[in-house]
């Protein structure tokens, strides 16, 4: 690959904005992947990241996770380690050969933070254009995405936008000079100031803003987060909320508080009565978390999301309704699988039983058995190990 190949790596956490700011750059001229998942509901203009790289990454997370996936995709287990084994860096050397090209290419993948010192030690030449967003917007656009993450363990959420800023952070800290790192909430208020500084950043020519795609203000919408609301997140999660500050000390622009909420302000004694608790158990390691977090997360989507209560609900309720369609369909297949399991043994007992004896007979029904039912059954036991089905023999 010549000299004039530039990869671009678009980095940042779930929800913050990569996506469209991957749009912007692959508008620019760069080239973002071969294959790029489509569309869906939760990104209705799509995602602009390339299968492969997204493929990738969760097979490296499903690695570290010891077979079982307990947590949220995105979120790696406590003792995750982001170093690759052979195979695995002989696997990302393969893709950034099919990837890489003249000119300017590269990726969008949120997983990519986590991984990004592995990727830059492969692409010495590679751009980082990173973005981040108060991490309270990114949970509420996880609740409006209708992710099970926001239903079931919101604090993923919360200790994924640390993860993810923080090895940002590492990154950038490494070599300053191959990174820009943006406030989604500033970056997005001035598109063509936005596109300016990409264009200048990467080395890109200008492009006219009319062939660019359009930024959607309404499915990025601000939440209005004041001063005292970060504060009280930060007693529940203050290791998202010291990344975000350091991101945005090291933002081209950061966006700054709203001035006041229209919402009921949190009540004084309410708030003293999660400090004191916060205090108690801040120095008791993990159970101290999980306290804070039982304690904290109810009152952050009370007081912290300006968003009405019976929206909050809503929403909730939507995601409720999701999971049971989810478990009903996993139930009724697992009732399907297990009466077609059935009735073909079932079926090999009454044949063994009725043909045994007869060397011609038995010879054509070890045939059919090999070659018809045997692979029927084989395909059955993997439907029950994939539902969690005990199976014997």
């Amino acid at each position: 690959m010549s000299q004039t190949s530039t990869p671009v790596l678009v980095l940042g956490m779930h929800r913050s904005g990569t996506s469209f700011l991957a749009s912007l750059l692959a508008g620019m001229g760069v080239h973002m992947g071969e294959e790029l998942l489509a569309a869906d509901s939760g990104n209705p203009r799509g995602y602009y990241e390339d299968v492969s790289v997204l493929a990738f990454h969760k097979k490296l997370l499903a690695a570290r996770m010891g077979g079982v996936q307990t947590r949220a995709d995105f979120l790696p287990p406590a003792d995750f380690d982001s170093a690759w084994t052979p195979d695995e860096a002989a696997e990302a050397d393969e893709l950034i050969s099919r990837l890489a090209r003249p000119g300017y290419w590269g990726w969008k993948e949120p997983r990519s933070c986590l991984f990004i010192s592995q990727w830059l030690e492969r692409l010495p030449a590679a751009l980082c254009v990173a973005i981040f967003r108060h991490p309270l917007e990114i949970y509420y656009s996880f609740l409006r995405r209708g992710d099970w993450s926001a239903l079931f363990a919101p604090e993923s959420i919360f200790e994924a936008c640390a993860l993810y800023n923080e090895a940002i952070l590492a990154a950038r800290e490494a070599d300053p000079s191959r990174f820009l790192v943006l406030d989604a909430g500033a970056a997005f208020a001035d598109i063509p100031a936005l596109v300016a500084r990409l264009a200048q950043f990467v080395g890109l020519p200008e492009a006219e803003l009319s062939a660019l795609p359009p930024f959607a203000a309404g499915e990025f919408a601000s939440l209005g987060v004041v001063p005292e609301q970060h504060e009280l997140m930060a007693l529940v999660y203050p290791r998202t909320a010291a990344a975000y500050e350091r991101m945005q000390a090291f933002a081209v622009q950061a966006a700054e508080f709203a001035p006041q909420s229209d919402l009921v302000p949190l009540p004084p004694a309410l708030l003293d009565h999660i400090v004191a608790a916060v205090d108690a158990d801040r120095e008791d390691g993990e159970c101290g978390r999980i306290g804070r977090i039982r304690l904290g997360q109810p009152v952050i989507d009370a007081f912290c999301l300006n968003v009405p209560q019976d929206k909050i609900a809503a929403l909730r309720a939507r995601m409720a309704q999701a999971v049971e369609a989810e478990l009903a369909k996993a139930s009724a297949e697992r009732d399907e699988y297990v009466a077609s399991f059935t009735k073909y043994k079932a079926l090999y007992d009454n044949y063994f039983e009725a043909w045994h004896g007869s060397e011609r007979t038995l010879a054509e029904t070890r045939e059919w058995i090999n070659g018809d039912l045997i692979p029927k059954i084989e395909r059955w036991r993997a439907q029950f190990q994939k539902l969690g089905i005990a199976y014997e023999e």
